[in-house]
């Protein structure tokens, strides 16, 4: 998917999501406000919510880290 290809190459990056439409290639970021909100539901994105002066912007979600996943060391000893 586009927008998480442009999300993923700066994952530290904000990106109103005017930027993000020109980027695509899409007419106005209204064309991807569900697909936008769609996205953090699942997850996949987080959004921060727009203030007086600066527009609702997006990045990548931070990946998970499971706490339980054995290591490689400890699945190989036993």
């Amino acid at each position: 998917m586009q927008i998480l290809d442009i999300l993923g190459g700066d994952p530290t990056r904000w990106w109103p999501a005017q930027e993000l439409s020109t980027a695509i290639g899409v007419a106005g970021h209204r064309a991807i406000r569900g697909l936008l909100r769609e996205m953090c539901h699942d997850g996949e994105i987080v959004k921060l919510k727009e203030s007086a002066s600066i527009p609702a912007s997006y990045r990548l979600a931070p990946t998970p880290t499971p706490a339980s996943a054995p290591t490689e060391e400890t699945a190989m000893s036993g």
